[in-house]
């Protein structure tokens, strides 16, 4: 998920970003179930946007995903962050 619809940031944190109100929330059980803290905001869509609907963006701080690094499969996270 990371690797198609987010994006890491080495000092800042993580982003996943969907459309759909149950992939944020099934997204956000899973990092609860694994102990990663996480933080989700409701945004309008942009003007530009393909897509009218409001987006779910899904915020990991840097320093939890160096701790859990292991558990979250990701090229992006392996790129940036080792």
């Amino acid at each position: 998920m990371i690797d198609s619809d987010g994006h890491v940031h080495e000092h800042l944190g993580t982003e996943i970003k969907t459309v759909s109100s149950q992939i944020s929330k099934r997204v956000t059980e899973i990092l609860k179930e694994l102990w990663i803290v996480s933080n989700t905001k409701i945004r309008d869509a942009p003007c530009n946007s393909f897509s009218n609907k409001p987006r779910f963006e899904i915020y990991i701080p840097s320093a939890e995903i160096k701790l859990h690094k292991n558990k979250i499969p990701s090229v992006k996270i392996a790129r940036y962050l080792t």
